[in-house]
């Protein structure tokens, strides 16, 4: 009887230890010495997924943001397409899946060639000309731009868009995830007429797709807007803050955040004109039913031209109620990025005290805000100076709107002290390649 328990027990440590091998050889290993051929074979069943379980893995993971996971399910899911049905539409798909995470993750050198792939296999399956190929244009053209390569993403997203007006219309709302890329990387080549041409079409595809008033026309006419601020016309691009302001304010709209944003896009404009002199007139699509005026009229007093540089108290105007809109919304990012704005138009009014009271307040929000939210998320925006005046010399203003390649660039550098009002004191031309007359406007 002895015999036949012990016998028994040593079949079960031999069972045990082969059932540890299938996990951890090193520990079945150190748990018995008897021979493991004298042990019954056992196997364990791994279930194999499929195609439609890693893609569901895929799509939680990528939506929560937790793209390691994603990563994984998405390469697995690339391997898998591409053994059973490879250059179909699934592994197209896959391929894409992987690149997009790595995209996400930062690794813009996985993602290209991943993005190729796709690409290639696309056009092979479905012809140069199909629809099938814009994804991956897209994708491969926005990662070009993010390794700062513009030259070589703009011709990708020009063709990424071209297809899209082709197969699914003039103003459809998808060509938009290429035409603004295509934009930045035309305003990084110096390209501005053909930056000009791609921001007002996506104006207009916003407009006709979803109609003057709607909210969705705050993106768009910030965007426009802000490109009319970068070539030096404020009229036209307050015309289109003012429409914005409107919008933002309409019952079915409803939004704080776009109605101070819009805002202070209208002060940036008066201080694009206590820059460089006011415009004589505002455009006329800057009048329409949505917009509003701070006075009767939209006129700029008579004596504020080119070359006379005043301060328009409208700016105030707006500051004010931006910040009345940002403290009832209780919404400490609308009104932090308020105060910071007051304070920089106090500077240029050269009301130091008044600017540093603002800037107070600004880091007061700025405190609390610290308390609920995390650090990474709460730059210190006075952590370094930043310059609030620059004017143009003439010979430079004039030719803001040429393209980069009809422009001659010089070098200058330039030595001075800053006071701390932020004035620049005692400068100093260290080296110039300028024109004597040349050198004195910019001092000047």
């Amino acid at each position: 009887m002895a015999d036949k328990q012990t016998h028994t027990s040593s079949r079960r440590a031999a069972a045990i230890a082969a059932g540890l091998g299938l996990i951890a050889a090193p520990l079945a290993m150190a748990a018995d010495p008897v021979p493991t051929a004298s042990a019954p074979a056992i196997t364990v069943a791994v279930p194999t997924p499929n195609a439609a379980t890693l893609q569901a893995a895929f799509r939680e993971a990528f939506a929560a943001g937790d793209y390691p996971r994603a990563l994984e399910a998405a390469q697995q899911l690339t391997v898998l397409t591409g053994r059973q049905s490879p250059g179909a539409g699934e592994h197209v798909a896959a391929l894409l899946n992987l690149a997009s995470t790595h995209f996400k993750l930062g690794d813009y050198i996985a993602a290209e060639p991943l993005f190729i792939e796709a690409l290639n296999l696309a056009e092979d399956r479905y012809g140069g000309n199909s629809a099938r190929t814009i994804d991956p244009l897209r994708g491969l053209g926005i990662t070009l731009l993010a390794q700062q390569r513009p030259e070589a993403a703009a011709p990708v997203l020009a063709r990424a868009v071209a297809l899209s007006r082709r197969t699914s219309g003039l103003f459809n709302d998808e060509q938009l995830a290429m035409s603004v890329p295509l934009s930045r990387a035309y305003r990084l080549l110096g390209m501005v007429e053909d930056v000009e041409r791609e921001e007002q079409y996506a104006f207009r595809t916003v407009e006709v797709r979803h109609g003057a008033d709607s909210p969705q026309m705050l993106a768009a006419l910030d965007r426009l807007a802000l490109w009319y601020e970068d070539t030096g016309r404020p009229a036209q691009a307050r015309g289109l803050h003012r429409r914005a302001f409107g919008i933002a304010t309409l019952p079915k709209a409803g939004t704080s955040n776009g109605a101070v944003h819009a805002l202070l896009g209208v002060v940036r404009t008066y201080f694009i004109e206590y820059r460089d002199g006011v415009e004589q007139s505002e455009p006329a699509d800057g009048a329409n039913s949505t917009g509003f005026s701070f006075t009767s009229s939209d006129a700029p007093p008579a004596s504020q031209i080119r070359g006379v540089y005043a301060l328009d108290p409208q700016a105030e105007r707006a500051l004010k109620l931006a910040l009345e809109i940002g403290m009832r919304s209780g919404r400490l990012p609308l009104q932090q990025d308020v105060l910071l704005q007051y304070g920089d138009y106090h500077m240029l009014d050269r009301n130091v005290v008044a600017a540093r009271e603002m800037y107070a307040r600004a880091y007061a929000v700025r405190a609390t805000r610290a308390a609920s939210e995390p650090a990474s998320t709460l730059a210190d925006p006075l952590a370094e100076p930043y310059g609030l005046l620059f004017r143009r010399p003439t010979w430079a203003d004039r030719h803001l709107m040429l393209p980069r390649s009809e422009v001659v660039e010089h070098e200058t550098a330039l030595e001075f002290l800053v006071t701390a009002d932020g004035e620049a004191r005692d400068i100093k031309v260290v080296s110039s390649d300028l024109s004597p007359t040349q050198r004195r406007q910019l001092v000047d």
